[in-house]
């Protein structure tokens, strides 16, 4: 990633629009000064940031220096999209760039995840991290929305878990899962105490990964690290067949109805009709 320019960071506006390729160097500008505020005085963890304080510290710092800060809002043209885009790069500004996670800086995202088990429905994030890591002696990351609440009926006395979280799952739902068999990498990061040690759950769980079998569901598995895919993967359909003589199941009788069809594009590498 790029070095900081600090040109940019300081150059007066004169009223222009801000242009898009400062808003990298204006993320990096901003967390580098939480991080050495941070640094100097720990009892900033008091006062959280989300995503939204990151930007509000960029545009103020853009308004004194007299841009137009008139291009992040929802009613420009593109506003909302520049907006969302900025935010993305907080995550890789910090874990590239710095080398850090974004709550050891004191920004936490809104990231949603939640956790289905013995019979309760828990909201997942950074505080609960800790207490919940514990749970479940098999852990099984759902890609499907919705599906991990209509699971907690079916998690009393069991030992299973279930976590489910927004998109390509969530930064705190990742954590837990990989905490649940003691992925130390992942512990130094999220369960750290001030004087350097961490905590991993006592007994190691089994990982597991439930998702589609499209392009979507592999990115998902993948970001799962030593975790087994639980369901149909594109063996199954032989496998089908060899057990049911006569079947004759084709890809084209499960796949999804979409056109183009992207999904099955990007595992099978050839053009989707």
């Amino acid at each position: 990633m790029a070095k900081l320019d600090l040109s940019i960071i300081n150059d007066p506006g004169y009223g222009r629009p801000v242009p898009k390729e400062f808003d990298l160097h204006m993320v990096k500008y901003v967390i580098g000064q939480r991080k050495e505020a941070i640094e100097r005085d720990k009892s900033l963890f008091q006062y959280p940031w989300d995503q939204s304080d990151v930007f509000y510290a960029i545009r103020t710092h853009l308004n004194k220096l007299g841009w137009d800060t008139s291009v992040y809002s929802d009613n420009v043209s593109g506003g909302y999209d520049r907006r969302k885009k900025l935010y993305a790069k907080i995550k890789s500004v910090c874990e590239e760039y710095y080398g850090i996670k974004r709550h050891e800086v004191g920004v936490y995202p809104e990231d949603r995840a939640v956790m289905a088990f013995n019979g309760k429905y828990y909201s997942v994030g950074f505080e609960s991290l800790r207490n919940l890591m514990h749970n479940g002696t098999d852990v099984i990351v759902v890609e499907k929305a919705g599906t991990v609440a209509k699971m907690v009926p079916f998690t009393k006395n069991v030992g299973i878990a279930f976590i489910q979280s927004q998109g390509f799952v969530s930064e705190y739902g990742v954590a837990l899962a990989a905490l649940c068999n003691q992925q130390h990498e992942i512990a130094q990061h999220y369960t750290k105490n001030g004087n350097g040690t961490y905590f991993v759950p006592k007994y190691i769980g089994h990982l597991g990964v439930l998702t589609d079998c499209d392009a979507s569901g592999v990115v998902i598995g993948l970001g799962i690290k030593n975790a087994k895919r639980i369901g149909i993967g594109l063996d199954t359909i032989k496998e089908l067949n060899d057990a049911n003589p006569g079947l004759g199941l084709k890809i084209e009788d499960l796949q999804e109805i979409t056109k183009p069809n992207t999904h099955w594009t990007g595992l099978s590498n050839k053009p989707a009709d």
